[in-house]
């Protein structure tokens, strides 16, 4: 699947979504339709690159992202304003740095894991 994926289900009253084992997936791109998604769940997209529309989902809490390497916004976190759970995984070498304290503070739970 790709980014269409996301045109296809947009009509649905999704709370909760899980992407795993893409291999095409490069970008978020027309997540944004899904605004009542408070749930999401992205494993083994190793091609995905661009995160940044999920800023355009205001009721957001639950974001897991796991063996993701190739994130290349990982700053669009800190434009999440309900965000509350955090689970990131195996994704490497993806820019966190100093913004995993600032999530740390901001956020009920995080689990931060072989990934900077």
């Amino acid at each position: 699947f790709d980014e269409s994926l996301f045109n296809r289900i947009a009509a649905l009253p999704l709370v909760s979504l899980g992407l795993m084992a893409g291999r095409s997936l490069k970008t978020l791109a027309g997540i944004e339709q899904l605004s009542g998604l408070r749930s999401l769940r992205l494993k083994n997209q190793g091609l995905l690159e661009t995160i940044g529309p999920i800023a355009a989902l205001p009721a957001l809490e639950q974001l897991n992202i796991q063996y993701c390497k190739r994130i290349t916004d990982i700053n669009t976190l800190e434009a999440l304003p309900a965000l509350q759970d955090l689970t990131l995984g195996g994704c490497g070498n993806i820019g966190l740095g100093v913004l995993e304290a600032k999530l740390k503070t901001k956020l009920r739970h995080s689990n931060i894991a072989a990934t900077t």
